[in-house]
């Protein structure tokens, strides 16, 4: 992890299992918009940048106690993995 990326986990570990979920859901919102409408433009990913956008989902899944509905690790393993095409 690069220094970024300590400060925004310090931050996420602060925020309650509210805030984890819906941020996870900005994050999966942003690979979508990406994926289908964005043109696959990075400066449309809350992070900028694929490797980033997808650590970030991965971090905070592992954070979240109470798995959402919305969201799995397979799809975040999913959305990896049509990012990086």
């Amino acid at each position: 992890m690069n220094g970024k990326q300590l400060n925004v986990v310090s931050f996420l570990r602060k925020q309650p299992q509210d805030y984890l979920c819906q941020f996870l859901g900005r994050l999966k919102s942003d690979c979508d918009y990406y994926l289908f409408l964005g043109n696959r433009q990075v400066n449309r990913l809350w992070a900028k940048n694929v490797d980033d956008q997808i650590d970030y989902m991965k971090i905070v899944y592992g954070m979240i106690k109470v798995k959402p509905e919305f969201i799995t690790e397979s799809m975040i393993k999913d959305y990896e993995r049509r990012m990086k095409v």
